[in-house]
């Protein structure tokens, strides 16, 4: 990966974002034919569609609808920031549909907290446009869906109004739970992944914390969540260090969301996760040749004139 030219990964994201919101979009809507449009039950499965105390929550490729915004994350970071190509503006759209047919109350709020943040980091009139497709697409998706008798509005506004009565799907309980295990064991926590046993045999239920920091906090106490946090503030300070927010703001974006999901999530150990470190990885590793082609102008690829040469520097 650290050899990989740039070009390659963003081209793959590009192309395995609109095939993982597509696939998961279709088996969405096979799982609500096959429900008949009916939306009662909880925790039924069918194909790409969850019955969660009757909201038909969209579940894709994945087993969860909140896992599925974080996987999502990524996507709909890169298309985001790349909207000059019909592919992207697609994928975009594709993400924004999958990600409100989640009805995550946690993803949504993310995703306009992203959304706000690179209309911020780039010039707001300059995104005018941007903001006004956005618009556009999400009324169409909202036309076409009533016609379908399928009122989302209606079960987007329902959901965000149970927030102030089930404490979050119960994880306020949770987390409170969680915070009890910490002040019993303060430095050292309960165990790595002992929080789901102890939840079990204290309460009933092998739910897990649902907040990453907390999750670390109450397993591994103080010494665990001083490492962790170490980790993540290093990452965040190479982000800024090499103006990633600039020069590949996708990347950015990215990191910022899962940061924000590990509030509601998780995800201590998630394979997407890892692979969105073994990116940045490369890009920053690029970012550091690149210097020092700066510095050492022989190492430019005569090919281009003296300018840098991607492929020559990183595939050499």
């Amino acid at each position: 990966m650290g050899r990989t030219n740039g070009t390659i990964i963003n081209q793959s994201i590009a192309a395995v974002g609109i095939l993982f919101n597509l696939a998961s979009l279709i088996l969405y809507f096979a799982g609500l034919v096959k429900v008949r449009f009916l939306f009662e039950g909880d925790r039924i499965y069918e194909y790409g569609m969850m019955l969660d105390r009757d909201y038909p929550r969209l579940v894709g490729l994945m087993q969860d609808p909140n896992f599925f915004v974080f996987y999502n994350t990524i996507f709909f970071a890169y298309y985001l920031s790349n909207t000059k190509s019909t592919i992207n503006k697609l994928g975009l759209a594709l993400c924004i549909i999958t990600n409100l047919l989640t009805f995550s109350r946690g993803g949504l709020l993310v995703m306009i907290i992203l959304l706000a943040v690179y209309i911020v980091l780039n010039n707001p009139i300059k995104n005018i446009k941007l903001i006004v497709g956005i618009a556009l697409s999400l009324v169409t998706t909202f036309i076409v869906l009533v016609n379908m008798n399928f009122n989302l509005y209606e079960l987007l506004s329902s959901r965000v109004e149970a927030s102030s009565e089930d404490g979050g799907s119960g994880r306020l309980v949770l987390w409170g739970r969680a915070w009890d295990y910490f002040t019993s064991n303060m430095y050292t926590g309960i165990g790595a992944f002992n929080f789901s046993d102890y939840n079990t045999f204290d309460y009933g239920d092998s739910l897990t914390v649902h907040n990453t920091f907390l999750d670390i906090l109450a397993e591994s106490g103080l010494l665990g969540i001083f490492f962790y946090m170490m980790f993540i503030a290093i990452v965040f300070a190479q982000l800024i260090r090499q103006k990633v927010h600039r020069t590949n703001s996708y990347l950015f974006l990215t990191f910022l969301g899962f940061v924000l999901q590990m509030g509601f999530l998780s995800v201590i150990i998630n394979d997407i996760f890892f692979l969105y470190l073994a990116i940045l990885s490369n890009h920053l590793n690029n970012h550091v040749i690149l210097q020092k082609s700066k510095v050492h102008p022989e190492s430019m690829s005569p090919l281009r004139g003296g300018v840098y040469d991607e492929r020559f520097i990183t595939d050499r």
